[in-house]
């Protein structure tokens, strides 16, 4: 079995070297880790080259992408170069945010998952944080798998033809998997520690705003897009993170942004969300 695993790194001094600590703890190796350095100013490139130093299964890569940090694209871009380093065949590749801290047998039990269900092309644990109050885990709906903690079976990665340097990748894949008949799943149970809550690297508010513009992006039906933000208004800060996703997908249609263009993909997600809304309504 070869294993793979690409972590894309921009300014995370603070956060990688316990991610760095786990990854050397896990009950079964990656046969390769990839640490795509995008252009970082603090101290990451130094902690990613001594680890280099340290294990042979460690690879680090410097890029030259133009423009600053983002989410979305430019992620699903440094995501491809890592996979494209990797020039032997894989089975499984995963791709772990550079601010997460595995459970020692979180790939053990991952790929477990894969090796008992040939019909599951895309899996990912979930999150927990570290409040004021105690640990929390973080919400996701069902099915969809963490963009910071994906594992992608090599069958189903080539099928449909890799990540997409799209905003919204994370969601678009699995749909493209689900309409070539296989299965996606976020398995609750495995839990990873999220030194950093999702979207919070330039704010909540403008984490929230962003996933607008995603949820703009991938063509979401509206009804489920007000339902989204409402349902975000219950979250820390109250009431304005549901306004700034809302306000992200208004703005983006004002604007005439482009939209994801496969046909399918967008009838898919769609409909999905149609159905998750009657399911509501009728309960």
């Amino acid at each position: 079995m070869r294993h793979v695993v690409i972590t894309p790194v921009n300014n995370e001094e603070a956060f990688l070297p316990r991610l760095i600590d786990s990854m050397c703890e896990q009950s079964i190796l990656p046969s390769r880790w990839v640490i795509v350095d995008d252009k970082s100013t603090d101290n990451s490139a130094r902690i990613a080259k001594k680890a280099e130093e340290d294990f042979e299964w460690v690879e680090y890569i410097g890029t030259e992408i133009d423009g600053g940090r983002k989410r979305g694209s430019r992620i699903a871009k440094l995501f491809k170069i890592g996979i494209d380093s990797c020039e032997s065949e894989w089975k499984y590749c995963s791709k772990i945010d550079a601010d997460m801290v595995l459970p020692p047998d979180y790939f053990e039990r991952i790929i477990s998952k894969f090796e008992n269900d040939g019909e599951l092309g895309i899996a990912s644990g979930n999150c927990k944080i570290k409040t004021i109050f105690g640990e929390r885990v973080e919400s996701v709906a069902k099915g969809h798998t963490r963009g910071g903690l994906k594992t992608y079976k090599g069958e189903c990665y080539d099928i449909i033809g890799g990540v997409t340097e799209e905003d919204g990748w994370d969601g678009i894949d699995n749909v493209k998997a689900e309409i070539s008949g296989w299965r996606t799943e976020n398995f609750p149970e495995i839990l990873a520690l999220h030194q950093r809550p999702t979207g919070s690297y330039n704010g909540r508010i403008r984490g929230s705003f962003e996933a607008g513009q995603f949820a703009y992006h991938m063509g979401y039906f509206f009804p489920f897009l007000i339902a989204r933000s409402i349902f975000e208004m219950k979250k820390w800060p109250f009431i304005i993170r549901g306004a700034s996703m809302f306000i992200g997908f208004a703005s983006s249609k004002v604007r005439g942004k482009e939209r994801f263009h496969d046909v399918k993909v967008l009838q898919h997600i769609r409909g999905r969300q149609k159905r998750k809304l009657g399911s509501f309504w009728r309960n």
